[in-house]
């Protein structure tokens, strides 16, 4: 093969063949001031856990079932989602052969050989079955779980309308029971009220968790679960009254058969209605065990799930860019030196070192949301409702600011690439589509931030009666009379930290005020809330990035070794200054900072890009993301993009022939024609 130039005279085709890692990434490894392992280690609990990893990946990386990931790039929507469903099932399949029995575990071998696209069995085990289990009865778990985890039936989660997706109060599919027959009559009335985007639901599930308006007795009870059944088990036909579907493909994530569902009176037994918190008697009785809003416990659980997801691509993607801005070279600054790495650019290390610092941070929020989370739905805390109400609203708004900020950093990492990041086999383009799709998925990110928002107004109309704030809401109560004089170029944490809670605190007393104002000026609480709607919006962006500093410094102070707390603790740093800067108006507009300490931060911040700078490449080295899972030309552990980049166009199915179909049944005759009428 011939040798492919590059900005290395001594790079070359034969190079990659030896396998040999690039001497510039190289060198960069071996500036880092800390042990890269020890990283590791920390970001995946422990040793043992890493190790474990590794030890799951080790017992397939030579399965001649597993084939090139790149070959996917050129599948039609059809051959994609045969081979998604033809590789779910074998390695299901595979799990159980080898006792793989966990969904961690699974989770761990899936995403390392096809990230987003074995898609099969995903949502029936991350909302389908979690949903039964918290749900549902002693009696209806012991009945449905295992034929749901022995995969006898395939569930999914079927909640957004055609009509109607955040305000969950208004979907208008109807559950009307009937006490003569002791069943449920579930009705899709109107063409808005079919059943939208659920994930799974349109050729693969054969059951599917239905939320829907429960009526008894003349009276409707609200939004309830239920378990339905769409599908024969015999031969997979929808069942009668059943009209279901896949709605078409989508801006991404065309591996999954997202679905409709119209529903013409299917009856359905009284037991189905999902019954922990309620009780639905054999004569139409309702009896509430509990507050309905735990209902809602699914979508907070994904919630919290979604930020260590979305996070995942943020990795990915900062990992790519970082490497590959260390192995590219361009422009000459230095007329001595030769090319400058793009990693050394002030705009570069500007661009990428606050999403490196993001990604941290969020890793920090996830994992606590999680640990939150399941602390509330555990036996003895679940009734809590103050503590559900703020978990509630603080997930929503995190949700929103992750998905949005993830997306955005995907985005910017693959501009900081150039026009290779554009090219699909950099991985950038597919990161940044599935992380834009959940932008809305789950709920809207707009209406995620009005929630959260309308839970703050509560809190400040709480504080205006005297009544004490707990957890993550404490703050608004605080005392901040004393100023930020500590806020300067240290960037002491704490300071820092108080800093955020203080802009947050005045926003929120604005608003209120505002609100307070415009209400009592007699304006019904409706246009009230859409005049200042962006305001609230803006109040509880400033509350819900407090959140991250804080579990961003919690983390950093149970670190244990020197030169990795250090290493953190400029991350954390450059976050929370960033952050400031970033967002100088809730700072300086009410006079928190003054002139020469946003001078101070401003210079601080660049001066922590050049701390960062000689671990930047170890840091993403420490993720452990092998090449396999990246999948990215650009983002190789080995550096060797150029090479990478010249066998991806080689391999495309547009190459394979030096002329191309198209011309013997096109162009060749179209070229003829012209030629011909230039000789005459």
């Amino acid at each position: 093969m011939k040798e492919v130039p590059s900005c290395d005279s001594n790079f070359t085709m034969n190079d990659k063949k030896n396998g040999e890692v690039h001497p510039i990434l190289v060198a960069e490894r071996e500036k880092a001031i800390f042990k890269k392992e020890e990283l590791t280690y920390l970001l995946y609990g422990s040793h043992e856990k890493y190790k474990r990893k590794q030890e799951l990946i080790d017992l397939f990386k030579d399965d001649p079932n597993i084939g090139d990931l790149k070959e996917v790039h050129f599948f039609s929507r059809e051959q994609l989602f045969s081979f998604m469903v033809e590789k779910s099932i074998y390695f299901q399949r595979r799990f159980e052969e080898l006792n793989i029995t966990t969904q961690t575990d699974q989770y761990v071998i899936l995403s390392e050989f096809y990230p987003n696209i074995l898609q099969l069995f995903t949502l029936h085990f991350t909302l389908f079955i979690p949903t039964i289990e918290s749900m549902g009865n002693e009696e209806q778990i012991k009945f449905w779980l295992p034929k749901a985890k022995n995969l006898q039936i395939i569930g999914a989660y079927a909640q957004t309308e055609l009509g109607h997706g955040t305000y969950v109060r208004g979907l208008e599919t109807t559950a009307t029971y009937d006490k003569e027959t002791e069943e449920f009559v579930l009705n899709s009335p109107t063409i808005t009220s079919g059943k939208w985007w659920s994930g799974g639901l349109g050729i693969n599930a054969t059951h599917c968790i239905l939320m829907a308006q429960l009526y008894t007795q003349g009276k409707c009870y609200g939004i309830h679960p239920f378990i339905v059944q769409i599908r024969s088990l015999e031969d997979h036909k929808p069942l009668p009254g059943v009209t279901v579907g896949d709605i078409g493909p989508k801006m991404a994530l065309n591996v999954i058969d997202n679905g409709f569902l119209y529903l013409d009176h299917v009856h359905i037994p009284r037991n189905h209605l999902l019954m922990k918190y309620c009780q639905l008697e054999k004569d139409g009785t309702y009896v509430e065990k509990a507050n309905t809003k735990l209902f809602y416990g699914s979508m907070m659980y994904v919630r919290a799930m979604m930020i260590l997801d979305v996070c995942q691509g943020l990795i990915s993607a900062i990992t790519i860019a970082i490497r590959y801005s260390a192995v590219r070279k361009q422009t000459i600054l230095d007329p001595s030196q030769g090319e400058e790495q793009l990693l050394n650019f002030q705009t570069q290390q500007y661009k990428l070192f606050p999403l490196l610092s993001k990604a941290f941070a969020f890793i920090c929020t996830g994992h606590s949301t999680i640990a939150a989370y399941n602390k509330l739905f555990s036996n003895n805390n679940k009734e809590d409702m103050e503590q559900l109400n703020s978990l509630h609203a603080l997930l929503a708004g995190l949700k929103a600011i992750s998905t949005w900020e993830v997306t955005e950093g995907i985005k910017v990492c693959r501009e900081a690439c150039g026009g290779h990041g554009f090219s699909l086999s950099s991985g950038l383009p597919q990161l940044q589509c599935h992380t834009n799709a959940a932008c809305t998925y789950e709920g809207d990110n707009t209406v995620m931030l009005l929630q959260t928002g309308r839970y703050l107004l509560k809190c400040a109309q709480k504080l205006s009666n005297n009544t004490k704030l707990y957890g993550t809401v404490a703050y608004l109560e605080e005392d901040f009379s004393g100023g930020h004089s500590e806020v300067g170029a240290s960037l002491h944490l704490p300071a820092l930290l108080r800093l955020y809670q203080h802009g947050a605190q005045i926003k929120l007393k604005n608003v209120f005020q505002q609100f307070s104002s415009k209400l009592s000026s007699n304006k019904n609480f409706g246009q009230v809330w859409n005049m200042i709607s962006v305001d609230i919006m803006k109040t509880a962006l400033a509350h819900c990035h407090i959140y991250p500093v804080q579990v961003f410094i919690d983390y950093i102070n149970d670190v244990e070794q020197p030169d990795i707390k250090s290493v953190l603790t400029d991350l954390c740093k450059l976050y929370c200054v960033h952050g400031i800067m970033e967002n100088l108006g809730i700072f300086t507009l009410p006079g928190l900072l003054n002139e020469l300490q946003v001078s101070t931060l401003n210079n601080a911040m660049f001066e922590l890009l050049k701390k960062i700078r000689p671990n930047a490449v170890a840091i993403v080295d420490a993720f452990a993301i092998s090449d396999r899972k990246l999948n990215s030309t650009l983002g190789r552990y080995d550096g060797r993009v150029y090479e990478a980049l010249y066998d991806y166009a080689m391999s495309c199915p547009l190459n394979i022939t030096q002329v191309h179909d198209s011309y013997d049944k096109h162009l060749r005759d179209f070229l003829k024609e012209r030629q011909l009428k230039s000789n005459l």
